[in-house]
């Protein structure tokens, strides 16, 4: 039995050996069948709609295991030890066989990730999805964060994500928030190589910087689960990117060195002129140097499209000295980076450089390999 399909019910036996029973409020906006990236998630809603779905919510029960949440969770050791009203009860009701499980009432917490957090405790894997969505997750980040159990999410947390990454190449519109939660539940989890996939998912299809007033990423403004440094941190990266982008681009213009320009050959004229026609082409042309209006996706793809353009042969019939000009490739750099850039994802997307402040990766103690980023690199 699915999780969809069990949350329609009142109550869900995750243990028929429960002494506990969990109530919780159930939201549909969470419980819902997976949907892959493509689709679109959380379509706005008016305030009427959203009023509608408040007063719609109503309590359902999970049967549990006081032990297995305890052993689990340090919040739920203490509730339920016997110090506190709860434990108190619980004892209660356990000394009563003919009395019904305690009910421990849990308002604030969503029902459907409660579901899903103690089937994973009690090893109930069976109708687990392989991808839940985006939304779920990002709940079952936060209950996890108050139950302080983040460590639980270590081996299925990998294997959801793992099997988000996959599906998310081929992004279409709304993709960039469940990316955003994608990242928060990543973090939360503490999973460094699915948060650099992520990470890089993000860097890759957001269109322009990821903080400031045009961002995408909404989730990622002051959420509770993530630093409010994480849009800022990987704008770093990104600007960096985008300078080397930027002399990839700009060097048949500005640093090669054509002696035919101040001739009367055009041998040179006719190379920057075909260069500047293809980049406008491909889409690359014109652009701000935060390329506000692009996303790497985008312009690494057209990178390495770009045709193999040389400089033609001197037709010109005088000495003109252009022998002197270059001779290689006016798109090597551009493809050149298109195809190096990707190797560097874990530069983009290291979770310890993030939480040191970069320091981790100076004193190399990051779970990732990983160098950092220059234009000897890139460009090889």
């Amino acid at each position: 039995m699915s999780i969809n399909t069990e949350s329609m019910l009142k109550r869900v036996t995750v243990d028929p050996d429960g002494d506990l029973v969990l109530v919780s409020p159930y939201d549909p906006q969470t419980d819902a069948p997976s949907k892959k990236a493509s689709e679109k998630e959380d379509q706005s809603k008016s305030e009427e709609e959203e009023k509608e779905v408040t007063v719609q919510l109503e309590d359902r029960e999970l049967l549990v295991s006081s032990k297995i949440l305890s052993n689990a969770s340090p919040v739920f050791q203490a509730m339920l030890d016997g110090r506190f009203l709860e434990g108190v009860q619980l004892s209660d009701s356990k000394a009563s066989p003919d009395r019904e499980p305690y009910r421990l009432l849990l308002p604030d917490d969503d029902y459907t990730a409660m579901l899903l957090l103690c089937r994973v405790l009690h090893f109930k894997f069976k109708g687990i999805p392989d991808q839940p969505r985006s939304n779920l997750l990002l709940a079952l980040a936060g209950v996890c964060d108050k139950y302080q159990c983040t460590q639980t999410l270590k081996y299925c947390g990998a294997l959801w994500l793992r099997n988000w990454t996959a599906s998310l190449p081929d992004v279409e519109e709304g993709s960039i928030e469940n990316i955003s939660r994608l990242l928060i539940f990543a973090y939360v989890a503490d999973l460094p190589h699915e948060f650099c996939e992520v990470a890089w998912m993000l860097v890759l299809h957001h269109e322009g910087p990821i903080a400031g007033p045009q961002t995408q990423a909404i989730q990622l403004i002051d959420h509770p689960l993530l630093p409010s440094g994480v849009g800022r941190y990987l704008d770093q990266k990104r600007l960096q990117f985008c300078e080397a982008y930027h002399r990839a681009v700009t060097g048949p213009w500005t640093t090669w060195q054509w002696t035919s320009l101040t001739s009367g050959c055009y041998r040179a004229s006719h190379a920057i002129s075909e260069y500047t026609l293809t980049l406008r082409g491909a889409g690359i042309v014109p652009y701000e140097l935060d390329l506000r209006d692009h996303t790497f996706s985008h312009l690494l793809k057209a990178a390495k499209s770009l045709p193999l353009l040389t400089v033609r042969s001197c037709t010109s019939r005088y000495n003109c000295g252009c022998s002197g000009d270059r001779t290689d490739s006016l798109t090597r750099d551009l493809q050149a980076l298109a195809r190096n850039i990707p190797k560097h994802k874990t530069w983009f997307g290291c979770l310890d450089c993030f939480k040191s402040g970069d320091m981790s990766g100076k004193d190399r103690k990051c779970r990732m390999e990983h160098g950092d980023i220059t234009k000897y690199n890139l460009l090889v």
